[in-house]
Order: C-alpha cells, then sequence, then structure tokens
C-alpha cells in the first residue's frame, strides 16, 4: 500500500493517456471504435456514482476521469473524417448487449452487483477494440495504453482500505488496458493480414 495522494497521480497518468489519444484522433493518426468509447463514457460514470455513494474517496476520482474523456474522444472521431472507423452489426449487437448490463446495474440496489454488471456491460463494450487492437494495430495507440494501466496500477495501490467496492473497477482497468497493450503490440501487421486474405 502507498500513500493516497498516489491516486492523484495514477489520475493524472490516466488523464495524460486520455487527452493523448484525443489529440491523435483529432489528428486523424488513431480510429477509434465508437461504440467502445462512447459506452466507456457512460459505464465508469455509473461505477463512480456508486463508488461515491459508498465513501470510497480520491480513488474515485481516477473512475470519474475514465468518463470523461472518451465522450470526447467521440466527438472528436465523428467531426474528424481521417478518425472514422466504422462499426460492424457485432459491434451493435455488443453494444445492446452492454446496454442491457447497465439497465442490471441500475436496477440492483446493491453497489457491488451494481459494479459488477457495470463491469461486465464494459467488457463486453470493449469487445470490438479489443478485435479492432489485434487486427488492426495501426489504428490504435499501444502507449495511451499502458500509460492508463500504470495509472490505475497506481491508484490501485493507493487504496487505503481495500475492500472489493473500492478496488474491482481499478482492477479490471488495470487488465484490461494491459490486454489492449499487448493485443497492438502483437496484433496482426499490415503484410501479414495481406498474406492472410490471399
Amino acid at each position: 500500500m502507498i500513500p493516497e495522494q498516489f491516486t492523484y497521480l495514477g489520475l493524472a497518468m490516466s488523464v495524460v493517456g486520455s487527452m493523448h489519444y484525443l489529440f491523435l484522433t483529432i489528428k486523424g493518426r488513431v480510429k477509434p471504435s465508437k461504440v467502445t468509447w462512447l459506452l466507456w463514457g457512460l459505464f465508469p460514470l455509473i461505477v463512480y456514482i456508486g463508488q461515491a455513494v459508498n465513501g470510497v474517496g480520491a480513488p474515485a476520482w481516477n473512475t470519474l476521469a475514465a468518463s470523461i474523456l472518451p465522450t470526447m474522444v467521440v466527438i472528436a472521431s465523428i467531426k474528424i473524417k481521417q478518425s472514422h472507423w466504422s462499426s460492424s452489426i457485432v459491434d451493435y449487437i455488443l453494444a445492446a448487449l452492454a446496454l442491457l448490463g447497465v439497465i442490471a446495474s441500475l436496477l440492483t440496489g446493491v453497489a457491488l452487483y451494481a459494479m459488477s454488471f457495470a463491469i461486465i456491460a464494459d467488457f463486453l463494450a470493449t469487445i470490438p477494440t479489443y478485435r479492432k487492437s489485434y487486427l488492426y494495430p495501426s489504428s490504435e495507440s499501444a502507449f495511451v495504453y499502458i500509460v492508463s494501466a500504470i495509472g490505475s496500477s497506481i491508484s490501485l495501490f493507493a487504496v487505503q482500505n481495500p475492500q472489493i467496492i473500492s478496488t474491482l473497477f481499478l482492477l479490471y482497468l488495470v487488465v484490461s488496458n494491459s490486454a489492449i497493450f499487448m493485443l497492438i503490440k502483437f496484433g496482426i501487421k499490415s503484410k501479414d493480414r495481406a498474406l492472410l486474405s490471399i
């Protein structure tokens, strides 16, 4: 366990990562999945509300930051043609399932259940980005995801009274961002994809 003040370092790293991704989107150097990023803006907001109600404290700010910037990325990707990424029918099905998870999280009166449903929903919403990161790694930024994973790790270790309600979402962010980083790094390169299509 590290001092709680380190939460703000973790928060700053996550914000820097997301702001860098927003910058890359504006420049047309990444092509975010709008389905993923739109839902990424919604789900952490639900988790943040649950954490705030349960008095989690400073670590909850990391969760709130995970909600605000993705919405800005979606807006930028809509306005910048070079950042356009077409969503498939599978993406929309996953989004619908994710939204059902959100509804389930809102209907339960137990914070832990609400958070669990929100994490499941977030995972479903992230599947299009997992897939895109592996098949088209050049459409993503590995740097952004590893910075976010490190920032969430710092916030996780800064939780002073570790309980499942205060650590579960942070742990999920560490695993999910690390997974995307690895998928980008070891994804199919353009030349290999060309060979697969022969």
